[in-house]
């Protein structure tokens, strides 16, 4: 309760915002969903839009909040018109205000969901140890109200994405990922991988590039007796083959696993030194 500077009795003092007069001479909260903007001791006779709360002693609309299962729709001003209920596929409507602040909550991805706009959402496809790789938008909510949120959170909405996935859908590989399909998990890539795969084709060129030269060498020493054919032969075909080991040169392969028993080689080298 207040009163005005120049007061000398009770019946001078009157309640202040937030609160209303009692029979007994007391001044009451306001009930949670009701708020007074003025001093004085009536009822708080302004009431939250449907389906929204507010704490006791409310003075404002801003004070009035949606309830869990609904969200806010807004005016141009930013303040509060209704709340809607919350009937979309693949988000969830927590109510009430982001932490720490005075904005509304919206709705959010729920989990193994990717958000694309306020009101829809996505159902993602690739999985990792049998779960989404999406884990909804609960964890990057802080994205909505300007704070730092960590490389986790994808989109405009704020999607988390388990370790190892990233993008729309979190379908995509991050750096040092890779998957060998479409809708396959994105798995982290072993370190030497890349020295280790190249060793393995350069060795299968090798081989089959070194079959096939004694094998045309023979035939050409038959064909020819040793005459000056048979080293035409020869250089045409080791040509060929420094052609074919250089094609790899072309190829990113930074994101390929290597064979499993190169890697143990490399382990093996390692475990030496």
């Amino acid at each position: 309760a207040s009163s005005d500077a120049r007061a000398f009795f009770k019946d001078d003092c009157f309640c202040v915002p937030g609160y209303f007069g009692t029979q007994d001479g007391f001044c009451a909260p306001c009930p949670s969903g009701q708020y007074k903007p003025n001093n004085g001791n009536g009822v708080c006779s302004l009431t939250c839009p449907a389906n929204a709360a507010s704490r006791l002693a409310s003075t404002e609309l801003a004070d009035c909040f949606c309830t869990p299962g609904t969200h806010a729709k807004l005016n141009s001003n930013g303040a509060l018109i209704t709340c809607e209920r919350c009937n979309y596929r693949g988000l969830e409507c927590r109510g009430g205000f982001e932490a720490d602040t005075r904005i509304h909550a919206q709705p959010i991805a729920s989990e193994g969901f990717y958000q694309t706009s306020k009101v829809t959402a996505e159902e993602c496809i690739v999985t990792m140890d049998k779960k989404k790789t999406c884990k909804g938008g609960l964890s990057c909510t802080g994205k909505r109200t300007g704070k730092l949120v960590g490389d986790e959170c994808n989109g405009d909405f704020g999607n988390a994405c388990l370790p190892g996935s990233t993008g729309v859908l979190c379908g995509n590989c991050p750096a040092g990922w890779a998957r060998d399909g479409a809708t396959d998990a994105c798995m982290k890539c072993g370190e030497g991988s890349t020295l280790a795969l190249s060793l393995s084709i350069v060795s299968d060129v090798t081989l089959k590039a070194g079959v096939n030269i004694v094998t045309a060498a023979l035939a050409a020493m038959t064909a020819t007796k040793g005459g000056r054919k048979l080293h035409t032969s020869m250089l045409r075909l080791g040509t060929q083959w420094v052609a074919a080991c250089s094609v790899i040169t072309q190829f990113d392969l930074t994101r390929l696993r290597a064979f499993s028993w190169s890697l143990k080689e490399i382990q093996k080298a390692r475990d030496t030194c």
